[in-house]
């Protein structure tokens, strides 16, 4: 199919520097970061209020029959396993309309969405509208774990960060073009692996996007350094204090062998 909206899909778990990445690519003037599509739905109101995504959306609803709950992916396997072609076709067609009018909006032509949802990821790779370039982003488990444990209170984050490094490692092999970027590798020689992304993409690497702005920003969701000023770029490996030993070693019985395959 002619026209494919160029897409770079970041998976991962949550917690694991998506939007500091969604930050750092829309540094470049040919790339445009959404961050977490998925929640478009989950906002109308408050979506249709922007400036930008009012725009988009009202030309979106002018050119053709769009409704914002068209972009949902669905969240369990059935939903995208089974899915039949009509569906499949009519998201497919609602999430490209949405690109295509947010990218002309913004003068750019790659279009960047960090939702980490295997769902949405599978359907761009089954639909014939987009062409996918995956970022598997990954994180020490433990990372992963300490962030959960502060946020929620429970120790959820383990089993989410083992089910997202296995459905990662399965995406990996189905995509057609893809990078596995570690977290800590984007913190510590960003312009390095930034490099690396936009040469599987077909852009030429800029230093301007190790200063990401948020001002110009339109991201939906993630995490709340969107909203600040001078995003500084720091590796947080807090959870080397803050995990207790019996945290530590309950995370190396249940998850340590996987750890140990992405070189933790």
């Amino acid at each position: 199919m002619k026209d494919k909206i160029k897409v770079i899909y970041i998976f991962g778990p949550g917690h694991c520097g998506s939007t500091l990445l969604s930050l750092l690519l829309d540094g470049h003037t040919e790339i445009l970061s959404l961050s977490e599509v998925k929640n478009i739905s989950k906002n109308k109101a408050k979506i249709r209020e922007n400036t930008f995504w009012g725009k988009v959306i009202k030309r979106c609803e002018e050119v053709r029959r769009f409704e914002l709950d068209d972009l949902d992916s669905g969240s369990t396997y059935r939903d995208v396993f089974w899915i039949e072609r009509e569906s499949l076709d009519k998201w497919a067609l609602a999430n490209k309309t949405l690109f295509e009018y947010a990218l002309k909006e913004s003068k750019c032509s790659v279009v960047v969405d960090s939702s980490k949802n295997f769902a949405r990821c599978y359907l761009f790779h089954a639909s014939d509208y987009f062409d996918l370039h995956l970022i598997n982003l990954v994180r020490n488990g433990k990372g992963v774990y300490n962030s959960y444990l502060k946020k929620y209170n429970d120790s959820r984050g383990i089993k989410k960060w083992v089910k997202s490094c296995l459905m990662g490692a399965g995406m990996e092999l189905q995509a057609a073009k893809s990078i596995r970027v570690r977290y800590e590798d984007m913190c510590d020689r960003t312009n390095v692996e930034l490099n690396k992304i936009c040469s599987i993409v077909g852009l030429e690497y800029s230093e301007v996007m190790l200063h990401p702005e948020t001002n110009s920003f339109r991201g939906i969701g993630g995490n709340r350094m969107r909203y600040g000023e001078n995003i500084q770029i720091e590796l947080d490996e807090s959870w080397k204090e803050e995990l207790s030993f019996s945290q530590k070693v309950k995370f190396n019985i249940l998850a340590g062998p996987l750890n140990k395959l992405y070189g933790y």
